[in-house]
């Protein structure tokens, strides 16, 4: 007990202890230890009125007298009345728990009997009835876990890029120095037919070309180099705001979700999922994209080759014709013509790989 406070309520703490205990705590707590703090005492113990400074007499929720002990025995109040209604009331009580005792060990003892000589007989049953409760509990208390069919819709992607960088600004960027690299690489890929050729730019020296070539491919080097650190800072930050967003959905859930929801779900998400994000979606998306082109551009490629296949077949038959007319240059340049048609479509293919 804090005898540091002004102020105390005491809620029928003597009820609890026989009269001696009891009268041991007044005398030496609430009336000792307790003296000259403001005390608050709440009891049926009518012994100890008189020592009280105030007392007030409540019947059924309501105040029937208040004052010193010598007031209210002037108005009339008879406390022996309601100490002699108080033993009534504990005696009948005490024969009332007494009765419900007995009639709770009799009803045990039948029930105890007959669990013993049934017991044998329903051990086998009663367990495979508790094992198909407790699932039939699990599945209504589970949910099961849902999955889409059709494709990701693209508010889904752009919520996923959304959190690769801190604005739309550096998105803006990064896309921009990816359609660079790309440029680039075009650019390398038909560079070395040009500085083999005399007709385009002929007016440009061979050093020059190599130069140039030379300056392309640093640039692209720094592109790549520029590109994957933005890549990897992107994806980390990603996964960083991905995992505090999720982690902070489970935390604020409340305790339904938990019930309903099986541990190994959780974990996957916060595991399996967010490496799924990390190494594969952006594959994905790339791959969707890539297929819808990569399909129109083999055909073109199959539809540029046939000619040529055709031409060789042509040329190896009226070869001795060819000769006799002296169309030797025309048919070069033909060849020359659908060679350079196939050759750009395979360049696109490998543009788009």
């Amino acid at each position: 007990l804090s005898y540091s406070q002004d102020i105390y309520i005491l809620d029928d703490p003597l009820s609890a202890v026989d009269a001696h205990v009891g009268r041991h705590l007044f005398e030496q707590c609430i009336d000792g230890r307790l003296k000259g703090k403001t005390r608050m005492l709440i009891t049926n113990q009518l012994q100890f009125l008189e020592k009280a400074d105030n007392i007030i007499l409540i019947n059924k929720g309501r105040i029937i007298a208040q004052g010193k002990y010598s007031e209210l025995n002037k108005q009339g109040i008879n406390f022996q009345k309601y100490t002699i209604k108080d033993l009534r009331k504990e005696k009948e009580n005490e024969e009332k728990q007494e009765d419900q005792n007995k009639n709770v060990l009799e009803s045990n003892l039948k029930e105890e009997q007959n669990e013993n000589d049934q017991n044998q007989q329903t051990n086998l049953k009663g367990s495979n009835i508790k094992e198909a409760n407790v699932d039939k509990a699990g599945k209504q208390i589970m949910t099961e876990e849902e999955y889409q069919t059709d494709a990701v819709p693209w508010s889904q992607y752009w919520s996923f890029y959304r959190t690769l960088l801190p604005n739309i600004l550096l998105l803006l960027i990064y896309a921009f120095l990816l359609l660079i690299q790309d440029v680039a690489q075009t650019f390398i890929n038909f560079w070395p037919g040009i500085i083999g050729s005399t007709d385009i730019f002929p007016n440009a020296s061979y050093n020059w070309k190599i130069i140039l070539y030379a300056v392309i491919l640093a640039v692209l080097f720094l592109l790549l180099l520029l590109n994957s650190i933005i890549s990897g800072f992107g994806q980390k930050r990603s996964n960083q705001v991905i995992h505090s967003q999720l982690l902070k959905s489970i935390i604020h859930a409340p305790c339904f979700f938990f019930d309903t929801t099986p541990v190994g779900r959780i974990l996957n998400r916060l595991t399996g999922d967010l490496t799924l994000v990390d190494q594969m979606l952006y594959n994905m998306f790339l791959a969707q994209l890539y297929s819808r082109a990569s399909r129109n551009l083999k055909r073109m490629e199959s539809i540029s080759k046939s000619p040529i296949v055709s031409l060789f077949g042509e040329t190896i038959t009226g070869l001795s014709t060819i000769r006799a007319f002296k169309l030797e240059e025309v048919w070069k340049e033909r060849f020359y013509r659908l060679n350079d048609e196939w050759m750009f479509s395979p360049s696109q293919v490998e543009y788009v790989q």
